[in-house]
């Protein structure tokens, strides 16, 4: 659903693009933009459930529901709101249960890294401008640098020695874990968080964003956008 999530991060670097006054430009590509999903319509759930999700469970009750959901494809993402961390030990037992994880200076964005994880490894590292690296930090040893296919159990130890370092301890200012894995265990921090969204197949070309909205961590109420995919 988000092969490339450090694209979401990208909402807040503003990047600008020059040509040199000598360059000669290629010819022109012709580029066809893909063709947007239809909105159908928009429904809000205040009471009663939705897709086996009731108005009114606690949160940890509601992942679980989760597990249940009906549908044509398994929910694979489940996306969370503000699961945002100022201090790294708070991620120990954490990282296996996400799918990434971002962290950057705010008054340094650019600098930031995402790593993403798949079948319990690294999958991919990238900078918060988009370059795919190998390991990070790029000069740094193996054993003192994150790599593509580390296991992810092994990944907290390093980041703590990679804090250590005095030119990357900013680095961890922010921490974020916005992407779950629904087929791992609950984060008891997410009955904290306002809102985790997912998406959810119904039949043909039809699919439903799927906003669930919590108040003092009970469900209450869900936002449906129902869309249509485009023939193919």
């Amino acid at each position: 659903m988000q092969k490339f999530i450090y694209l979401f991060l990208a909402v807040f670097f503003y990047f600008l693009s020059a040509c040199e006054q000598n360059h000669v430009a290629p010819d022109p590509t012709l580029i066809i933009e893909p063709v947007p999903h239809k909105i159908l319509g928009r429904d809000t759930i205040r009471s009663g459930n939705y897709a086996g999700l009731t108005i009114g469970s606690s949160a940890a009750e509601t992942y679980q529901d989760l597990k249940k959901v009906n549908s044509p494809t398994s929910i694979n993402y489940l996306n969370l709101v503000s699961n945002i961390y100022t201090d790294l030990n708070q991620l120990r037992d954490k990282l296996p249960l996400y799918h990434n994880m971002y962290f950057s200076n705010p008054e340094a964005r650019h600098a930031g890294i995402q790593i993403n994880f798949e079948a319990g490894k690294v999958k991919s590292i990238f900078t918060n401008e988009g370059k795919k690296l190998n390991k990070w930090p790029v000069g740094a040893t193996n054993v003192n640098s994150v790599q593509v296919n580390d296991p992810v159990t092994i990944i907290f130890d390093k980041l703590v020695k990679i804090k250590a370092k005095p030119q990357y301890a900013k680095t961890f200012s922010e921490i974020m874990l916005l992407t779950k894995d629904p087929d791992k265990a609950y984060d008891n921090n997410m009955s904290q968080l306002p809102q985790w969204y997912f998406s959810y197949k119904l039949e043909g070309r039809k699919w439903d964003e799927v906003q669930l909205i919590f108040k003092a961590g009970k469900l209450g109420s869900i936002n449906l956008t129902h869309f249509e995919s485009p023939e193919k």
